[in-house]
């Protein structure tokens, strides 16, 4: 995680922010950690982020209130959120209250627009039951099918708590797990991952899914694996490497790929081989939750292969210096590769 992406945000720019929502519908320790190592290199933004935090805190505490109404009292606060929207926007006001009111108004937009209900939904039902992790941090999950899954860091899974024996499954990731589902031949039941990108059918089969950002990668294992992507259907087979990004709406297919590339993380190492240094040291940051300033641009499209623990940064340094054949200086959260 790069902290200098946040380090100019507004009270309205940590609301609209993704990861930041994130952290405050689903704390854990890890995250936690992470926005107090930011507060402390970038102290002016306390009460920018303090504040969209309180804001959201309201937001949530006021579904509650409605949540265990019928849906006339959803469609209620729908629209009290929206009235509150229209007279942020007409009042004529100074000062702090004006900036609540455009606080707020952001805050309800984001409800009603961009899926924060979504979310606060999720988390104030019994219907799903959420898992995830946070940097340095991976699980293994055993699903009431008796299917496993390898969480990755900075990972998260959603799936119904009602799975029945004879029902097809379904779970959504972001981030990034290793599947080894169990078949179920004596009902058909077919189990799908959901991305941002893309659906991923299966009947039995190991394979891996990487979700982040603009664009979806499957590694496919064993087995046979169907994708489901803009109304068409691609048919994976073991060691095919399927990349796609909805919103380029571009796909890159790879026959043979490594395995040790893309599902070596789930034994506790990230194996990269051949790989650009860009793409490593991307790596290194949605593991380990660090922001990596590069002072020459010239060693990122260098081909490198590399091995480091997932767990362990301070392993991790010397090997990626001895590896990259470069200079990495450690400033808090931060790395800085000379």
């Amino acid at each position: 995680m790069n902290f200098s992406r946040f380090k100019n945000y507004s009270t309205e720019e940590f609301l609209e922010d993704p990861v930041f929502r994130d952290w405050v519908q689903n704390p854990n320790p890890t995250c936690d950690r992470f926005w107090r190592h930011y507060l402390l290199e970038y102290p002016q933004q306390a009460d920018a982020l303090n504040s969209a935090k309180s804001v959201l805190f309201e937001m949530q505490q006021y579904f509650r209130s409605v949540s265990v109404q019928p849906l006339p009292g959803q469609v209620e606060f729908k629209s009290k959120l929206i009235d509150s929207m229209e007279q942020a926007k007409s009042t004529q006001v100074t000062g702090r209250h004006k900036t609540r009111n455009r606080i707020f108004a952001i805050a309800a937009g984001l409800i009603l627009l961009v899926g924060i209900s979504g979310l606060i939904w999720n988390q104030h039902t019994s219907r799903y039951l959420t898992y995830s992790t946070g940097f340095e941090e991976w699980k293994t999950l055993t699903l009431p099918d008796a299917s496993v899954v390898k969480l990755n860091a900075n990972s998260r899974i959603r799936l119904s708590q009602d799975w029945a024996e004879d029902e097809n499954r379904k779970v959504w990731l972001k981030g990034e797990g290793f599947f080894e589902v169990t078949k179920k031949p004596e009902t058909g039941a077919t189990f799908t991952v959901v991305t941002d990108d893309l659906s991923i059918e299966v009947l039995g089969t190991s394979f891996n899914v990487h979700s982040r950002g603009q664009q979806t990668n499957v590694y496919l294992e064993e087995g046979k694996i169907k994708l489901e992507l803009d109304g068409t259907e691609k048919i994976l087979t073991p060691g095919d490497l399927i990349t796609y990004s909805s919103q380029e709406n571009v796909m890159t297919e790879q026959y043979s790929a490594s395995a040790a590339k893309y599902i070596s993380w789930k034994d506790g190492t990230l194996f990269m081989k051949d790989t650009p240094t860009k793409e490593i040291l991307k790596k290194i940051q949605e593991i380990y939750g660090v922001s990596i300033v590069i002072e020459n641009e010239k060693i990122m499209g260098q081909l490198k292969t590399v091995g480091v623990p997932m767990d362990k940064l301070e392993i991790a340094i010397p090997i990626l210096e001895r590896t990259l054949d470069v200079k990495i200086t450690r400033a808090g959260n931060k790395l800085i590769v000379e």
